[in-house]
């Protein structure tokens, strides 16, 4: 295995829109010592000629029959000789800086993880929507510290998207594979991450750009999530925090556990009722029983007074009223 060998994988569905550019933005990188593994999920549009078109000997292209995201990505994984490996989804892009600084930042850290800032985009590179909590990853330290952030040890929490990492062969290895029996999930990038970064010796915040696809018009999460994937959320949120317990189980994790599954139900609880319940079962066995959420504001003052779910139901019927 080379050194700076770079493993780039990037699951396919159906992505004849964007996944020329994708590789293109991968192929011009100035790390030029990579590989691309290209698995084409089931695709039924011309995203199958499209890659295909493609010459260039770092790519490697697996084909599939349709199993999901976290499938293709254990596909590409498998497959994988780098010393390092980079996801992206199919309609994102790379500035062509980013695995280069990730890499010399990583050079003699196999127990280390890089992130960049992530810029949402409408459409194109210049169609700038926002800016994804740079200044929550700005401060490094190591893996489980920088994971509490995330889920709001500081007061606010923020989110990574997953093509902003570069990790290190040595976790992968460490970590195993994607999680797919948690599928479908809106989360799954979430419970990898969270297995890498505990085992994160340091995280550190490197120059460079991914670029991510978000169009305006897309719907509220409500309405984007089945009962499944809402209930596999709350799945979801639980593996991220046994892995936590592992390193630490004290009451500010608790805590953030409590607030975490909290907020899962306040996003789904007024559309999924159920979810109130499933929420409470998984608080049972912790310090913390009862459903807490600090923001929105109102809504918090509130459900202290009245009672987390029957402020939930009000909700529900002001908002139909």
């Amino acid at each position: 295995m080379q050194s700076d060998l770079v493993s780039v994988i990037i699951p396919v569905f159906n992505a004849e829109k964007y996944i020329v550019e994708c590789i293109d933005a991968v192929l011009m990188q100035t790390h030029a010592n990579l590989e691309v593994i290209i698995v084409n999920d089931g695709s039924t549009d011309r995203t199958s000629y499209l890659i295909n078109q493609y010459k260039d000997a770092r790519l490697i292209i697996v084909n599939q029959e349709n199993k999901g995201c976290s499938s293709a990505k254990n596909t590409g994984l498998h497959r994988a000789n780098g010393a390092f490996i980079q996801y992206l989804d199919a309609d994102d892009i790379l500035s062509i800086n980013k695995i280069e600084q990730q890499v010399k930042s990583l050079q003699d850290l196999e127990n280390s993880i890089a992130v960049c800032k992530t810029l949402i985009i409408q459409d194109n590179i210049n169609q700038v929507i926002s800016e994804v909590d740079t200044e929550l990853i700005k401060s490094e330290g190591s893996g489980i510290e920088f994971l509490l952030r995330l889920l709001g040890s500081h007061g606010v929490s923020g989110m990574v998207q997953p093509n902003a990492y570069l990790i290190t062969r040595n976790i992968a290895n460490k970590i195993g594979g994607w999680n797919e029996k948690i599928s479908p999930s809106p989360d799954e990038d979430g419970e990898y991450f969270a297995r890498a970064l505990c085992c994160a010796d340091k995280v550190i915040f490197t120059a460079g750009i991914n670029y991510y696809r978000k169009p305006l018009n897309s719907s509220s999460l409500s309405k984007q999530y089945s009962f499944d994937r809402a209930n596999n959320l709350l799945k979801t949120v639980d593996l991220k925090f046994q892995h936590i317990f592992k390193l630490e189980k004290t009451n500010r994790t608790q805590k953030l556990y409590q607030l975490n599954i909290s907020q899962v139900a306040y996003q789904f609880g007024m559309d999924y009722p159920e979810l109130l319940n499933n929420s409470l079962n998984y608080l049972a066995d912790y310090k913390y029983k009862k459903l807490t959420v600090n923001r929105p504001k109102l809504f918090s003052i509130i459900s202290r007074i009245l009672g987390f779910k029957f402020t939930v139901y009000l909700k529900k019927t002001l908002i139909k009223i």
